[in-house]
């Protein structure tokens, strides 16, 4: 058969423009497919979902705690505890002058703040927390300027036997909680040792609490006796706080007054803890006859003023101070910014101090007065 030759080129040339056609219209539908998956891949992680759901799934856990999660532990010794510490502090005033010893029951509080308050007398301050570990504190005495700002620190309640009308002032502008171990009624709480008064104690030196009967009556004077979990009073603990590259500080001797009374700190190795020794006699606990002894000793610089008769430290600003354990000692520095804010205490270059876990003792010296070491 014959064909056409003109006829076989417009034939080709047909199916040419047909095949071209099509591949215009494949390429046209092979755009169009990631035009139509592109949405879902946007709108997966856009950033306004990205940040949102970070403010709001954050656990709780890291807020930063005052204390661990995974334990518990008192805030004034580090020790760790079984369950969260809820307990409120009692400070009690103590009665430290040379005719009243043996004190009783310290070696079962958290920490002893001692203080020059007049004359060339001293006194004490018992931080106590778990009420039911003491039989009982004491001799109490009255009250002092002092133990009003230590209790506002601390959020504490305050425990004393009266008080001249100056300092008793002062506590009512102060607005803290307090009981007066005098004060009347006190369901048991408060009463005279009998067997001072028969050993010939004048009757200052005799007057004691039952800790645990104390907390209850606190109750009933509507005063709350708990408070907040993790409450951060300042201070931080290691199992060893012994300062790494520390002075030699097996005895330390702090005077409250240059030429009045001296508290010394003797340190023994076998215990690690520092015997408190002052009256030119180791002092012990009147409740069981042990040494009363520290794991901590702070020294703590402060201007004093006179008040009247009273001596009063100026204990809010800053100042120097010491820190000893394990033997070895290393300045620090005091920080109490605000009278309901508690002490902080650092290295001398600003580093926060690290204590070891247990009980404390705080000496408030006056500054200028003779402190040594060695």
């Amino acid at each position: 058969m014959k064909f056409n030759k003109k006829w076989l080129i417009g034939l080709a040339l047909a199916l040419v423009v047909i095949l071209v056609v099509l591949l215009c219209v494949c390429c046209s539908m092979q755009e169009k497919t990631p035009e139509n998956t592109q949405p879902s891949s946007t709108t997966t992680v856009p950033t306004t979902q990205t940040t949102a759901p970070t403010e709001t799934t954050v656990p709780p856990t890291t807020q930063a705690p005052t204390q661990p999660q995974s334990e518990y532990y008192n805030p004034f010794t580090g020790e760790v505890l079984a369950e969260p510490m809820t307990a409120r502090p009692f400070l009690i005033s103590i009665n430290n002058s040379k005719s009243a010893m043996p004190l009783c029951g310290l070696n079962d509080v958290d920490m002893v703040f001692e203080m020059l308050v007049n004359g060339r007398s001293t006194r004490c301050l018992a931080l106590v927390t778990n009420v039911k570990a003491v039989n009982k504190i004491g001799p109490i005495r009255s009250l002092r300027f002092n133990f009003i700002d230590l209790t506002q620190a601390y959020n504490g309640i305050v425990v004393y036997a009266s008080g001249s009308q100056v300092v008793l002032s002062d506590l009512k502008t102060s607005g803290i909680d307090n009981i007066n171990a005098l004060g009347g009624n006190n369901g048991g709480a408060f009463y005279r040792d009998q067997d001072r008064l028969n050993s010939g104690y004048a009757r200052e030196h005799t007057l004691f609490t039952v800790p645990e009967l104390m907390a209850q009556y606190a109750q009933k004077r509507g005063y709350s006796v708990v408070t907040d979990e993790y409450v951060d009073y300042g201070f931080r603990f290691a199992q060893d706080g012994t300062p790494e590259n520390g002075e030699t500080a097996n005895t330390i001797t702090m005077s409250f007054f240059t030429g009045n009374k001296q508290t010394t700190m003797k340190y023994d190795p076998a215990t690690e803890r520092y015997q408190f020794h002052q009256y030119g006699a180791d002092q012990i606990d009147g409740n069981t006859g042990d040494p009363l002894t520290f794991r901590n000793v702070f020294t703590l610089f402060a201007v004093n003023e006179d008040v009247g008769q009273y001596h009063v430290a100026q204990l809010l600003g800053s100042g120097d101070g010491y820190y000893a354990c394990g033997g070895k000692i290393i300045p620090i520095k005091w920080y109490h910014e605000t009278e309901t804010e508690p002490f902080t205490f650092t290295l001398a270059d600003g580093t926060p101090l690290v204590q070891s876990i247990g009980n404390s003792y705080v000496g408030i010296i006056p500054t200028g007065s003779a402190f040594t070491y060695g």
